[in-house]
This record gives C-alpha cells, structure tokens and sequence, in this order.
C-alpha cells in the first residue's frame, strides 16, 4: 500500500471512530436529560440551552488534546433533545468545540455518567452560550 493512502485510511479510520463517539455522545446526554429531567441543575441546563441554541444549526468540531481538528459534526437542539449527529454543514449558527478523549471518557463509561449526570463536563458546552448568545 502506498503511503497516501495508507494515510488516507487512517485518517477515514480517525473519523469513523470520531462519528461513532460523538452520536454515542450525543445519546447519552440525550438519555440523561430525559430520564434526570425533575434535577434541578439539569432543567436550568436544559432552560439555559433552549434559550441559546433552540432550533440553530450547531456545527461541533472535535479537537485532540493539543486542539487539532479531527472532524465535525451537526446537531440542532429542540424540545430538550439534540438531533442525531450527522456531517457538519458550511455556516452553522453555532460553532463548538470538544475534546475527542472527552467523548471517549463519557461514551466508555456511559452508565456512570447517566446515573451521576452532574459528573458530566458542560463546560464546554454551556460555555458557548455567552460566546455565541449574541449571534
């Protein structure tokens, strides 16, 4: 095999693992937010996400630990639910970003972070609201 594409597989290889991550990701914090809905915390989350992101394009850059772009997905928040995760789109209304050893975190240790919602990392979710709140 050449070495481009050799390359070229790896990199597909990357973005299939990342697709699967991030749709997984996306599940559990669905799931969460639906089955821990009477949390206090989590209707505030919930509240604060409506008001910032209800019904925008979200595009969702996945980064690796030293913040190089992996990939990107799409997802739109509505009714206290994200949309399944599919290929990002050219001019969200919203750009986020995560750490792909994050989504990994959660989606391997899913059970946890559905039973014991507040150890989940919003930060870089609810973060955004300020940045992109204006758009």
């Amino acid at each position: 095999m050449n070495k481009d594409l050799f390359n070229m597989v790896i990199i597909m290889n990357r973005e299939l693992e990342t697709s699967n991550l991030i749709k997984q990701y996306i599940n559990i914090i669905n799931t969460v937010l639906s089955k821990q809905k009477h949390m206090p915390v989590l209707q505030g989350v919930v509240l604060l996400l409506e008001n910032a992101f209800s019904m925008k394009d979200i595009n969702i850059d996945v980064v690796d630990e030293a913040d190089h772009f992996i990939t990107f997905f799409a997802t739109r928040f509505a009714n206290g639910q994200f949309s399944p995760a599919h290929p990002g789109i050219a001019e969200p209304d919203i750009q986020l970003k995560v750490k792909q050893s994050y989504l990994q975190e959660v989606t391997e240790h899913a059970e946890e972070y559905i039973k014991y919602p507040l150890k989940l990392d919003l930060d870089w979710l609810m973060g955004q609201i300020e940045i992109n709140k204006d758009h």
